[in-house]
């Protein structure tokens, strides 16, 4: 599934927008807070979505009257201005968003209107400055901002819904991040990326099935390991016994465990007990077998069982 996750879901998330807000401010402001460079008189934001970089140059001229410049390549697309007082503008927009954008999600709009400001918030904030691993390798969403402003604003609409994400800096960046496989669902789950939700819990269950089967396999292995660990120290400690002339001495209930054992390397110890006639439990065939390794040891200490 891999035409990678992060570009699947900006292409869901790019059709949602369209859908739900059309050109309004919504999505450019939680992108300028997010992922607008300004610096100067210079503002800059680069993107992988063309139709996204567009999207934003067209919401610029509706909302603000703003024409920017362009380019678009198939690896990375970028907007870009160089005038400062349209620069300050800019930055004084995102600074009142950041004091005021909570208005968005408050509890007294409606449950509609709330639920289409979710998605468009989270839709556009992953657009600007969000990136998705695929769940075959390991869980991983992250959201790399601009500034302070951006992680403290962002962090509080993951703490409304109830979403978990852990903060960083990192090469100038203020990092959102969450490696919580069920942490990403419900991101996606609120931000109405069905299909890929779709996509990425068939992988969650898929991989968590294969963990399950490793963890049986492996302790299956650790078991089998143990039982021929244990099978060889009782066989060493019987033949050490047939050396030294000490088994011929030993009492028939003894003998019978030890002649079973010899017999039956591979058998666990309620296996050996259901072998005797008559039967017998484990602890009963296990206390028999420590009578032979006691003896054993107490004849050659270089035995060590």
């Amino acid at each position: 599934m891999q035409s990678s996750f992060s570009q699947q879901l900006r292409q869901e998330f790019f059709t949602l927008i369209q859908k739900q807000n059309a050109h309004e401010a919504l999505p450019l402001l939680v992108s300028l807070l997010a992922a607008f460079r300004i610096q100067g008189r210079e503002v800059y934001f680069s993107s992988q979505n063309q139709d996204f970089i567009n999207y934003l140059a067209q919401a610029l001229d509706q909302v603000y009257h703003i024409q920017v410049e362009v380019n678009l390549s198939k690896t990375r697309s970028s907007l870009y201005l160089d005038d400062l007082a349209t620069a300050r503008r800019l930055r004084a927009e995102l600074e009142q968003f950041a004091q005021t954008g909570q208005v968005y999600l408050s509890a007294n709009l409606g449950q509609d209107e709330r639920r289409n400001n979710v998605v468009v918030i989270l839709a556009s904030l992953f657009l600007a400055a969000g990136s998705l691993a695929s769940p075959r390798d390991f869980y991983h969403l992250e959201f790399s901002l601009q500034r302070s402003l951006a992680q403290s604003f962002f962090q509080q609409v993951f703490k409304d819904l109830q979403l978990n994400f852990k903060e960083l800096r990192h090469q100038g960046y203020y990092v959102l991040y969450t490696k919580d496989g069920q942490t990403v669902s419900d991101f996606l789950l609120y931000s109405g990326a069905n299909q890929v939700l779709l996509s990425f819990e068939a992988l969650r269950v898929e991989k968590e099935m294969l963990n399950q089967v490793n963890r049986v396999v492996n302790c299956d292995s650790a078991n089998a390991q143990r039982l021929a660990d244990s099978s060889a120290r009782q066989r060493r400690a019987i033949l050490s016994l047939k050396a030294c002339g000490e088994y011929a001495k030993l009492p028939d209930k003894l003998k019978n465990v030890a002649q079973l054992r010899l017999k039956y390397p591979e058998l666990s110890l309620a296996e050996l007990g259901q072998a005797l006639d008559p039967p017998l439990g484990k602890s009963g065939v296990n206390h028999r077998m420590q009578k032979l390794l006691d003896l054993a040891e107490s004849l050659d200490p270089d035995l060590k069982v």
